[in-house]
């Protein structure tokens, strides 16, 4: 029989030791849905091997609430609200002409049920209980146009139709044009040819079938033939019937450069041009189709087949290829589907085996003074005796504690293991082992690779400035040996700085909507600026462009059941960060042309919907940051200034009332978000508030505020307060240079070693302010020298010249650094004006420098300190409020010895059950998320953690911090482990 499938393909160990309680889609279709409280472990019910699994199904529904369906109810069409936009069968879209512009009154026509749809004055349209069986056409046409054809695949909201007038023809070569497109902003895909003739006798044109998300070529970039070129258009016309002549159309339609196309088809002598637009998504994996012998093995991934769209045909047979990895395992296939009204699910194991085959447990990383014993097994599956060549490459910073490379004899079909001992040195870095075996024409070899990282606790120092010349003091003391490392940046553009602040904000934890999107962010702000300014480097437009595409998809991943954007995506929406994703999704469109026009829509109208009816906006009662969030007023006036920036007009009285709470509040954060709404617009309040601004700015050209949206504080509050001032006195139209270059100033000198400024929030803030603040200053480029002098000494120096387009680096400076106190003048020489630099130096310390302003206590410690390898060992981490006051986002960043592992179906169900926001594996770290805590509030979580590789291991330091104020950190040592072959 017919069916759609899934198809997923994954090593079978990762799935046995992940997770085995996860819905599928029986339990998902046929109970989950029908339930309104959540299932725990709910595909138990539809396990076969379960013989309890019947009875237990029927007391779950006896006592949950379940009644059956009344179908009078169905046949009479009287169905349920639908909650899920997948569910409702609509699909939506614009009518737009080839100007780009709005067609109203727009008529739409589906064949299937006969009825007619009407577009709105705006060109959208809404064609509702439409079944996709198969694909449809939907004919649309409006006055003087040409009717077009809408072909259907699916339920998609956000199409776009094309109707051109009755005079307009357009024909393409075959020749492929593969130029770049994007938003109205970039250039549009040319078309070779365009016949406008008001008498195109005895020739009929059919209507091109078009659905795209993004514009097609504006009435600029089409020719217009001068009636001189008659006869050579009647050639054109007799020449139609020659299908090898027009054989292939293709639009490029966004701002990947995908391109789409289109075989011409010929009938009765006619050209019949259908385009088609779709987004091929396919899954990434690696191509051996040139069936090369592999003589290291590389390829271990854990998923190497996925595919979520496989049809079968009514033959009830379908056929999928793929490449297994190299590893040498047992893979699992599960197979999930629906056909005539059913569904279905089964799964299927392969193994995959070398005559002879090496396995390695490696840890991804260790720190120093770690010993570790890295245990390799030799399999020979033959049934001859194998006597081998073992070769091992350490990696760097390992010291060999024995030597097993040589001659190996391995019995017929026998598994062998032996240890490679290390102890890891005092070197930081990241290097691979490397293992190979031959023996009698067999052989095998893999690459692991492995970091090193410093024991003790981290400590950042960093100057950051853009003075001509500048000395700075610095005392170092009771450094780890090996941990210190020191470089210095200056950045010749933009573009460099917003690069390099994008790699601070990866470095940090990024699992919440508000972190993708401040990595997102920037990316926006560089291809922007670079379109702006004309930068011609393609391979940085095309590596942003990716970057824009996956974060555009993630972000996407954050959006409630119930619409608007919330840090997890779980339910009700959060207004204010909302009003952030709106503001930054409005941006995106200039430079990224597959944002949802749908997408937007309906967050807006979410958005508009938590109006309260007096200024404000609702807070959702069931919101899960109680704790620690901003005031009323400033979340009222950072919603408006976020919906002014995503040029929204509809909130007059929400702006009147923003506006009489800030300028009453004498708070710069409000009155810098209410300068920069007024500007937005044209409010001409907007001086008169930012006058009262300027007399808030300190001598050191900062701005402070009680709190701000995010409720940060220390340096990433003045950091977000001064970046919004700063952003509002731009747009003045009489500009204090003074009172601007001050703040500029600050936020340059706030950098810190990694590029950031203090929180996410902070560094999008003071990036989009400081490359603002390059647009308008236009500060001419010139040649110059850098030089870093350390107690008098040139230790580093660099000529560079003007139009330098890659950062200018000195790194391994710290050989020249010493323990004690020491001078380090940054200095320029040749030039008139300084590039912006920083001065960074990290080392680890074993003493614990916890700030006292943090507002929170985070301690993690094992309950032994020797384990066997497959035994599990207890990890507590205690999280503490130490405020009788609620805080904002806190984080536990909880460091695990090497050797050991956590398992993801205890964290899953910490976040199931609500005692963590959210959590990361990275490293040696789980990273734990809680979206608040109350007041003197206390958490206890507990992990056991699988003992994997045998050796005596170190955790990396444990520390917690409120995300928006990451300047101020607990320390604590969870400790060391012995494991035990």
């Amino acid at each position: 029989m017919p069916a759609y499938l899934s198809m997923a393909v994954v090593d079978d160990k990762l799935l046995s030791f992940a997770d085995d309680k996860s819905s599928n889609i029986l339990s998902s279709l046929m109970l989950e849905n029908d339930l309104k409280t959540k299932i725990e472990e709910p595909q138990f019910y539809f396990n076969a091997k379960e013989t309890k699994a019947d009875e237990a199904l029927d007391y779950l529904l006896m006592t949950d609430g379940w009644r059956r369906f009344t179908w009078e109810k169905v046949v009479n069409e009287d169905y349920p609200d639908i909650a899920f936009q997948g569910e409702k069968a609509v699909i939506k879209g614009r009518v737009l002409d080839s100007q780009g512009k709005a067609i109203k009154d727009a008529v739409l026509k589906n064949p299937t049920t006969k009825k007619s749809y009407k577009a709105d004055v705006d060109g959208y349209f809404a064609i509702d209980n439409v079944d996709l069986y198969h694909p449809i056409s939907v004919q649309v046409e409006a006055n003087g146009f040409m009717t077009n054809n809408l072909m259907v695949y699916n339920y998609t909201q956000n199409n776009v139709v094309y109707l051109y007038g009755q005079n307009e023809m357009t024909y393409k070569s075959a020749t492929r044009n593969k130029q770049r497109a994007g938003n109205n902003n970039l250039p549009a895909p040319a078309i070779n040819g365009i016949l406008i003739e008001e008498d195109m006798v005895g020739m009929e044109i059919m209507a091109m079938d078009a659905v795209a998300e993004a514009p097609m070529p504006k009435g600029d970039n089409l020719k217009k033939l001068p009636r001189k070129e008659e006869e050579k258009n009647e050639k054109v016309k007799k020449d139609l019937k020659d299908v090898e002549q027009l054989n292939e159309v293709e639009i490029v339609g966004n701002a990947q450069g995908r391109a789409f196309d289109n075989q011409l088809v010929a009938q009765d002598k006619r050209i019949i041009p259908t385009v088609n637009y779709y987004r091929a998504r396919e899954f990434a994996a690696p191509n051996y189709t040139n069936n090369q012998e592999v003589e290291v093995r590389t390829d271990f991934r854990s998923t190497i087949f996925w595919d979520g769209n496989i049809e079968v045909g009514n033959n009830g047979q379908a056929t999928v290829e793929f490449f297994n990895s190299d590893e040498v395992t047992s893979f699992r296939t599960i197979v999930e589907g629906v056909g005539v009204g059913m569904i279905g699910r089964v799964e299927y194991s392969h193994f995959t085996q070398l005559p002879f085959s090496m396995s390695v447990k490696v840890p991804s990383q260790v720190v120093f003074g770690d010993v570790v014993e890295i245990p390799l097994t030799l399999k020979n599956t033959t049934n001859k005796n194998l006597i081998g060549n073992l070769m091992v490459k350490s990696p760097k910073g390992f010291k060999v504690l024995n030597s097993e490379n040589g001659n190996q004899m391995l019995a017929a079909n026998t598994t062998k293991t032996i240890y490679l001992n290390y102890e890891v040195l005092n070197e930081i870095g990241e290097d691979n082992l490397e293992i190979s075996f031959k023996a009698n024409g067999l052989k095998d070899a893999f690459v692991q690779p492995i970091k090193i990282g410093p024991k003790g606790f981290p400590v950042s120092i960093a100057f950051s400035g853009q003075d001509l010349s500048k000395t700075y003091s610095v005392s170092l003391s009771d450094v780890v040996d090996g941990s210190l490392q020191a470089s210095l940046t200056a950045y010749p553009n933009v573009v460099n700085d917003l690069m390099k602040g994008i790699e601070s904000i990866i470095r940090e934890p990024s699992g919440c909507f508000e972190q993708t999107s401040m990595s997102n962010y920037p990316n926006i702000m560089a291809m922007s600026y670079m379109k702006e300014t004309g930068m011609d480097n393609p391979e940085l437009f095309a590596s942003i462009d990716q970057k824009l595409d996956r974060g555009y998809k993630k972000l996407t991943s954050y959006e409630t059941k119930e619409n608007g954007y919330e840090w997890f995506g779980s339910s009700p929406g959060h207004e204010a960060l909302t009003a952030y994703g709106l503001m930054q999704f409005n941006d995106m469109k200039y430079v990224y042309a597959d944002v949802s026009n749908e997408m937007v829509k309906r967050t807006s109208k979410w958005l508009m919907s938590r109006k309260d009816g007096n200024g404000g906006f609702k807070k959702n009662p069931r919101a899960l940051d109680q704790f620690g969030r901003a005031s009323e007023e400033v979340t009222n006036a950072y919603i408006v200034y976020a919906l002014s920036e995503a040029n929204y007009a509809e909130i007059s009285k929400e702006l009147e009332a923003a506006y009489i709470s800030s300028t009453a509040s004498n708070d710069a954060y409000q009155l810098a978000l209410m300068t920069n709404t007024l500007f937005n617009y044209k409010d001409k309040r907007a001086e008169n508030v930012l006058k009262s601004l300027f007399k808030l700015q300190e001598k050191d050209g900062s701005w402070n505020a009680s709190h701000s949206i995010t409720r940060s504080g220390g340096v990433s509050l003045k950091v977000e307060t001064t970046a919004l001032a700063m952003l509002a006195m731009l747009q003045a139209d009489k500009k204090d240079i003074a009172a601007i270059t001050k703040a500029a100033e600050f936020l340059v000198s706030s950098r810190s070693g990694s590029g950031s400024f203090g929180s996410t929030q902070g560094t999008v803030l003071a990036l989009k302010a400081l490359t603002t603040f390059a647009k308008f200053s236009k500060q001419t480029q010139e040649s110059g020298v850098l030089e870093c002098v350390i107690d008098g000494k040139v230790v580093a120096s660099k000529k560079y010249e003007a139009g330098e387009k890659n950062a200018i680096e000195f790194k391994d400076l710290e050989k020249h650094l010493k323990t004690g106190n020491q001078k380090i003048e940054i200095r320029y020489k040749d030039t008139k004006n300084a590039l912006p630099y920083t001065m960074s130096i990290d080392y680890n310390t074993t003493l614990p420098l916890s700030s006292k302003e943090c507002d929170v206590n985070v301690e993690a410690a094992l309950n032994t300190n020797s384990v066997k390898v497959g035994e599990t060992v207890r990890l507590t981490t205690k999280v503490s409020n130490k405020e009788d006051k609620g805080m904002p986002m806190t984080m536990a960043v909880v460091g695990i010895p090497s050797g050991l592992s956590a398992q993801p179906w205890q964290l899953k169900e910490l976040q199931e059950k609500g005692t963590i926001g959210f959590y990361e594996i990275t490293d040696n770290f789980v990273v734990f998320y809680f979206r608040d805590l109350a007041p003197n509030a206390s958490h206890t979580i507990n992990l056991d953690l699988k003992a994997e590789v045998p050796g005596k291991f170190e955790a990396p330091a444990t520390s917690g911090y409120l995300y928006y104020t990451n300047e101020y950190k607990c320390w604590s040592n969870t400790g060391s482990i012995t494991i035990k072959k």
